[in-house]
């Protein structure tokens, strides 16, 4: 499958992108951070076929698509440090 960013007009409104990425590419958003005052979008397939990143400007509400990939594989998340004094 080709990666999505290659098929994704680099900058839409982000409902478009989100709708384009859901049909084409089978991805979902699984992850978001905030970068610059920008809401970052971590997009997967559930397979891990291909992946994008895309950045949105939440006062436009437009999205670019700023990164994408094949063969995403989430890592396991951060354990938490134990409490006390480790002995």
């Amino acid at each position: 499958m080709t990666p999505a960013l290659a098929q994704v007009t680099a900058c839409m409104p982000a409902v478009a992108a989100d709708a384009q990425l859901r049909a084409e590419y089978g991805e979902a958003p699984t992850g978001r951070g905030v970068a610059h005052g920008r809401l970052v979008l971590l997009y997967t397939a559930r397979d891990g076929a291909t992946w994008t990143v895309m950045l949105v400007d939440p006062r436009t509400g437009v999205a670019c698509a700023i990164a994408e990939g094949e063969g995403w594989e989430p890592l396991d998340p951060p354990r938490p440090e134990p409490e006390g004094d480790p002995s």
